[in-house]
This record gives C-alpha cells, structure tokens and sequence, in this order.
C-alpha cells in the first residue's frame, strides 16, 4: 500500500508540472493582455483615423511577444519550453476586430511608440502584413504569441498557443504544427541543427551579460579589428595588431605563426579577392581566409572562425548599445556622434 502511494506520488507529479508550466504561463499571458489592452485602447483613441471603430462592440486581439529561455535542450521539449517562456513587453502585435473583420492593425516594436494601420490604408485584407494571416489561421480566440526561434528572426516568424500541455504553431506559409519538433525539423532541417544555433545563441547571449556596461561596450568596440578599420582604414599596422591580438586570444598563436600570418599577409595581401562577406575573414577590404588556413593548424581554424564569428556579433551589439547610451543617456546630438567616438571609443587601443 505505501508503494503504491508513493507510485502515484511521482505519476500525479510527472503530470502536474507541465500542467503547472502551461497554467502559469496561461495566467502571464491573461494578466499582460488585460492591462495591455487598456493602454491600447486609448492609445487607439488618440488617433483620428482608428478612433471611429472604438464601440463597445470592438475585439481587440493581442499577440504578445514572448522568448525561449533556458537550454537548448529544453527549448525542444514542449511542456519545458513552456515552462521557460518569458513575455518581452517591448514588443507586441495586436488586432482591431469588429463585426468578425480585422479593421486595425497595431505594432509595437522596442521603444518606439506603437504603429495604427487600418485595413483601408493597407489597400485591403490582402494587403495587411502575413502574421495578421497567421493570426487568422490558427484562430482569434486562442492564447495567441509570437516568438522568434533564434535572435536572428527580428520579426515574426511564427506564432503559437497551448492546447493540452502542447505547444502549436503556425508558420508563415500557414502551415500548422502539433509540437515544437516538427516546426523544427521543418525550418531548419533538424532538430539538431536548432540545437546547435541556439546554443551559439545563448552563447551570444551571455557575452552580452558578461560585458554589459558602457566601458565594456567601448572595450569590445575599441578592440574589435572590423571597427577599428571602418574608423581607420589606411591603418593597416593598427589593424593587424589587433587581428592577431584576437586571434591569439582565441587559438593561442606560437611566436612563429604570428612571424608567418605578418609575411604571409603583407605579401600577398593584394592577391586576396575582394571580401564580400560571411563565409571568409575580413582584413581591410580582402578575404584573407586562404592565407590564415596555410598558417593555423585545422582545429584553430575551426575555433578561430566560431569565436570570430561571436566576436564580431557582440561587437556590433556593442555599437548599438553604445549610440543608444550617448544619444538617450549622455544627450548627445546625432551629428555629434563621431567626435565623441573619436575622443571616447577610438583613441586608444
């Protein structure tokens, strides 16, 4: 009798904590949209053109944006990919709907005041953006959000809601899914292959915690190659110190490989076809790759080109955050920028 207590212990548990996950993030969804909804409609109702639809009969119909957290394991899992889904309130998508007729489309995108469209300024339904369509085809009266995969999808690339502890989606073809893993395997060939960008995604993701002050965004800036050459591109020694100071601190370069990249690349640098872009190393305006690959033994190479490529990305994030920090925070004119990146960013290495 006490085994048999204790057996439907663990089954009653291995059933309730989905249920647990979905509930709570049923609930999230419900209270953000109810006190989202209230912003929404009068916000609605300053705008001449929208304010005409605003009766006691108007639907309005919220897609919140929300992110995967946790692991890239867990990410596949439905029930825990449920359980670590985070709503981002800078984002949002929503619906005017009346008399059964989508009549205002609303966007909301980072810290920029919310859009208003109306279906006549779109030139019709047919015209409206393909995530209204998605709205349509998985059903207005479902908990509806949207997420983005990886951080590369900055706009919608598929919404989803729970039923049964399972999430679906709906893609922007319209195709429905029942379950993560099949929207998977069909964006991204496999499963595996998800797993692999997403890690890299997180992988991102924590550099950016790591360095998330404004000193360190001028660190990550000042010290990046690619930056320093769109400042300074007649800098070629400037540029090739911090090419192989990067490259060091990745692969650790012997005293004679660091002799030979020098030679190799003065030589033959102009030998090198112009760079145009991802896959390929970027020196001053050359693809360079062939003549790191004869210097770096294969397993640098692979290393160097993995961690260049996170490098570059948080640099860039960097960038951002930096003009965000002296434009909003410092109060710095646009047309200011360069000195202040000259005097704060760029003068040293």
């Amino acid at each position: 009798m006490r085994y048999m207590k204790f057996l439907w212990l663990i089954l009653l548990g291995a059933f309730s904590a989905p249920m647990f996950a979905q509930e709570k993030l049923e609930k999230e969804l419900d209270r953000y949209k109810t006190t989202l909804k209230q912003v929404i409609l009068q916000d609605a109702a300053k705008e001449g053109r929208v304010k005409e639809f605003l009766t006691n009969t108007i639907q309005v119909i919220i897609i919140p944006q929300c992110q995967f957290t946790g692991t890239a394991q867990q990410v596949i899992v439905d029930s825990s990919a449920i359980d670590n889904m985070q709503i981002d309130t800078n984002y949002y998508r929503a619906l005017l709907r009346k008399d059964n007729q989508v009549v205002v489309v609303i966007e909301k995108q980072g810290l920029r005041t919310p859009s208003f469209m109306t279906i006549g300024e779109y030139g019709g339904s047919e015209n409206v953006p393909q995530w209204v369509n998605m709205v349509e085809k998985a059903g207005f009266e479902k908990r509806l959000f949207s997420i983005d995969l990886l951080m590369e999808e900055s706009r919608m690339k598929q919404i989803a809601f729970v039923n049964q502890r399972q999430l679906q989606f709906v893609d922007a073809g319209l195709q429905v899914y029942s379950g993560i893993q099949p929207l998977l395997v069909n964006k991204y060939g496999s499963v595996d292959k998800f797993v692999e960008l997403k890690k890299e995604n997180l992988e991102k993701m924590q550099l950016l915690q790591n360095n998330a002050s404004p000193e360190s965004w001028k660190h990550l800036v000042r010290n990046n190659y690619t930056k320093w050459t769109e400042r300074y591109p007649t800098d070629t020694a400037g540029v090739f110190d911090l090419f192989v100071k990067e490259m060091d601190t990745i692969v650790r370069l012997s005293n004679r490989q660091k002799e030979l990249l020098k030679q190799t690349i003065t030589n033959k640098l102009l030998n090198c076809s112009k760079y145009n872009g991802r896959p390929g190393i970027q020196f001053i305006d050359r693809d360079i790759a062939p003549l790191v690959y004869t210097v770096l033994t294969q397993e640098q190479y692979a290393r160097y080109i993995y961690q260049r490529g996170l490098n570059a990305w948080v640099a860039n994030e960097a960038f951002k955050k930096l003009e965000i920090y002296y434009v909003r925070e410092k109060s710095v004119p646009l047309d200011s920028l360069s000195k202040v990146y000259d005097r704060e960013v760029f003068s040293l290495k």
